[in-house]
């Protein structure tokens, strides 16, 4: 199977491509403030250099969430786009479940707590379990002050991004400039199933704060 995999929910673009069921190259990118302009183009020199064209494509996956509004929207438009331009199929995994499975991996433990920072002295967190070999979310996406997460994750081990303050060593942090090689490691795993991954819908922290503009002109 041939995947494209994609992340611009961080601020940075990270790109993987899956061939012949194994990830073969990795890309990542941090210029700042490109990733809108160069999307489209590093998507398809990727995939030139190593041979693939669109309709090769078994499907484009691309993380939905929580993250930069703008930045979470970068690629789940791009993704949109692609998939309908080369009749292939789009999905979209949050960045939560994304986390939760790379700890599992590492940690053997078959429950996880994530969390995220989500500006305002907060934090997004949410639980997972694995069950019979998939991962699964057992709560929503909530939100929470740092100060007072510890007696909510309860005995949960936690799983924060590598740079996160207040969580300890008992953490398992994650690199978030890998989340499209995480996510690729997954759509390879078992507990992949396409079908329960539907095209990709933006997942946010707090539903976004921008005003509605004004109107330029007054009518009457």
């Amino acid at each position: 199977m041939t995947y494209l995999v994609i992340d611009t929910s961080q601020g940075i673009t990270s790109l993987a491509l899956i061939i012949g069921g194994t990830v073969r190259v990795l890309w990542n990118d941090d210029t700042p403030n490109q990733q809108s302009a160069q999307l489209v183009m590093q998507c398809d020199s990727l995939m030139q250099d190593h041979g693939v064209v669109w309709s090769d494509l078994h499907g484009i996956v691309c993380t939905t969430g929580p993250g930069g509004f703008t930045s979470v929207r970068i690629a789940i438009a791009a993704v949109r786009g692609f998939a309908l331009a080369a009749n292939v199929a789009s999905h979209g995994v949050s960045v939560m479940e994304v986390m939760a499975w790379s700890a599992m991996q590492r940690s053997a433990s078959e429950r996880v707590c994530v969390v995220v920072p989500a500006g305002r002295s907060e934090c997004a967190y949410q639980f997972f379990e694995m069950r019979e070999a998939r991962i699964c979310a057992v709560s929503h996406l909530m939100l929470s002050k740092k100060e007072e997460l510890s007696h909510k994750v309860a005995s949960y081990p936690v799983c924060v991004p590598e740079a996160f303050d207040g969580e300890g060593a008992c953490a398992v942090r994650i690199d978030m400039r890998t989340l499209a090689h995480l996510l690729a490691d997954y759509v390879l795993s078992a507990g992949w199933n396409g079908a329960d991954y539907p095209a990709p819908v933006p997942l946010y922290a707090r539903p976004p704060d921008a005003a509605i503009a004004a109107p330029l002109l007054k009518h009457g």
